[in-house]
């Protein structure tokens, strides 16, 4: 029998280059897989790109979590997707890195922007699915990104930085709060790029070791794990390899990982004893030069970056 089969997986921005593998990942692990997005279009490529036939384990959800109107909206129809199935897990993929002027010269609009499309989904996603799983032996796990650690390679990424931070320290609210409940709440923090499904370049333009299927073990050994209240930094694809090593107890093979501790000491550290610091996340000058383009001709565009 598959490792995941009886179990429920809603996943927050699937067809996201993070999102679709984790699905991916849970598919083939035998869950039942809920994929929500905000595009219908997208979620029909990524059940061809799954290869997802007639019957199979896998639902879509079309919805978005911006306000407390369309997260309504979003919970109805995962609602309706789920069929009366209780969620085993949850993982939120969400959100877009915005790329924009520096710091000083950008305006409070593309701040909130930035902010809604990172903080406040998660927010509001957090608002509408913890309380329901709270007494039960759930996760809810986010996804950020290592510019939360860092000066950013280029001054148009600073609202990345800004994204992934508020992400990280919302883990640690999130944290306390369920400190005492049975679901576990932690962020997965990628430091490095990861190409979409069968892609060689990741979402900066950019060469990419593996693809996004690579990050299937560290999700999974979330999902199977014990750890609660972390932020776990994975610094390079040979982390995500450690995270396949069975998990230590309460302490897990991921403890000399964890940028915080969980809250009320129920994983190797508590709220008032810091992790280790988060490894360095270095650009290496050619690949600063070609980043500094490829962000120069994304604020061109007017874009950003997919998670």
């Amino acid at each position: 029998m598959a490792e995941f089969s009886g179990k429920t997986v809603v996943i927050l921005g699937a067809t996201g280059v993070v999102g679709s593998g984790v699905a991916k990942a849970f598919l083939d692990a035998g869950a039942f897989v809920v994929a929500v997005s905000r595009s219908a279009a997208k979620l029909e490529e990524l059940k061809k790109t799954l290869k997802v036939g007639p019957g199979a384990a896998f639902a879509t959800a079309v919805g978005d979590f911006k306000d407390e109107s369309t997260t309504g909206r979003a919970m109805a129809a995962i609602d309706q997707a789920l069929g009366g199935r209780a969620i085993d897990h949850v993982v939120s993929s969400q959100g877009f890195v915005k790329f924009g002027p520096p710091p000083t010269q950008s305006t409070a609009a593309q701040l909130t922007d930035a902010l809604d499309d990172g903080l406040v989904i998660n927010f509001h996603a957090a608002r509408a699915l913890l309380p329901g799983i709270k007494q039960r032996p759930a996760t809810f796990t986010m996804v950020s990104g290592g510019l939360a650690h860092m000066p950013p390679p280029d001054p148009a990424m600073w609202m990345g930085t800004l994204k992934n931070a508020a992400v990280n320290a919302f883990t640690l609210g999130l944290a306390a709060e369920t400190q005492r409940d049975l679901v576990r709440v932690n962020t997965l923090c990628i430091h490095f790029g990861v190409a979409p499904i069968g892609g060689s370049q990741n979402q900066f333009g950019l060469a990419a070791e593996r693809d996004t299927v690579g990050l299937a073990p560290a999700f999974l050994a979330l999902a199977r794990g014990k750890q609660k209240g972390q932020v776990i930094c994975l610094g390079s694809w040979g982390d995500v390899d450690e995270s396949e090593v069975p998990l230590d107890g309460a302490t897990g093979a991921w403890s000399r990982l964890s940028l915080q501790g969980a809250a009320g000491g129920e994983g190797p550290r508590g709220l008032n004893q810091p992790g280790p610091r988060a490894r360095p996340f270095n650009v290496q000058a050619p690949t600063r030069v070609r980043l500094h383009h490829a962000v120069g001709a994304a604020v061109a565009r007017g874009g950003g970056a997919p998670c």
